[in-house]
């Protein structure tokens, strides 16, 4: 799937009155639940992309992580596999 253009979104209903809304922002993918009626949805993404197109997003906190993790997944050990002690090889 391509990325859409700078502001572009859209409207994916997950289930009843509970819609995911999906826009782009200088080419990075962000998105925000919305519940209600279609129409509330439209209006949330036009308000959404109106603010993208002004300049005035405010970007997410950016990637979540664990507490007492201070970069999230990446500081997670490696697991390496370990060679079977009782085979021979």
């Amino acid at each position: 799937m391509k990325c859409g253009t700078y502001g572009s979104g859209s409207i994916e209903q997950r289930g009843p009155n509970r819609f995911r809304l999906t826009h782009y922002v200088g080419g990075r993918r962000q998105r925000q639940w919305v519940n209600g009626a279609r129409s509330d949805a439209n209006r949330r993404l036009r308000e959404l992309t109106a603010r993208a197109d002004a300049g005035e997003h405010v970007p997410s906190s950016g990637p979540r992580s664990r507490p007492g993790q201070p970069n999230g997944w990446r500081s997670l050990p490696v697991a390496r596999p370990q060679a079977c002690a009782g085979k021979v090889g």
